[in-house]
């Protein structure tokens, strides 16, 4: 997630999210970390970092294409659903959460995630639990690279 990925709560607040890290599948196992900004509708914002702790899951959607637009990628460009659970740390403190991370790359990208031209298709979501629920994907452009 080189350019910032952006989020939005049903309440208005966004939450931009940058990183990167590694995971695998067999054994189960992820590593990253990364910065966020968090703007509230009304305009205060908290910046920090985040860590990641451990890999949920991950849906794979395969490598090497994207059907909507006709593209063809290198066969190691992969795409997915991955949901990790990180430690969002700012000024204020530290506090768990769950960040998910969409790219559409792979024939069996879902037909709501399918095109990464047009915006929300790629992106994250995070949930910040008692805090917020950015569960709208807003923007965002992601990879995952197969070694």
């Amino acid at each position: 997630m080189e350019e910032p990925n952006v989020a939005m709560a049903s309440n208005g607040d966004t939450i931009a999210i940058t990183g990167e890290g590694e995971f695998a599948v067999h054994p189960k196992s992820a590593s990253g970390e990364g910065e966020f900004t968090a703007m509230s509708a009304g305009g205060q914002t908290v910046a920090g970092t985040w860590t990641v702790n451990g890999l949920v899951d991950f849906q794979p959607y395969g490598c090497g294409v994207i059907p909507s637009i006709g593209a063809t990628l290198p066969p190691n460009l992969c795409g997915g659903r991955l949901s990790l659970d990180v430690t969002f740390t700012a000024p204020e403190g530290s506090v768990p959460g769950r960040i998910t991370v969409f790219c559409v790359i792979g024939p069996q990208a879902p037909p709501t995630h399918d095109n990464p031209t047009e915006a929300g298709e790629e992106g994250v979501t995070a949930v910040v639990p008692g805090i917020d629920n950015f569960n709208k994907q807003v923007s965002g452009m992601n990879v995952y690279v197969q070694q």
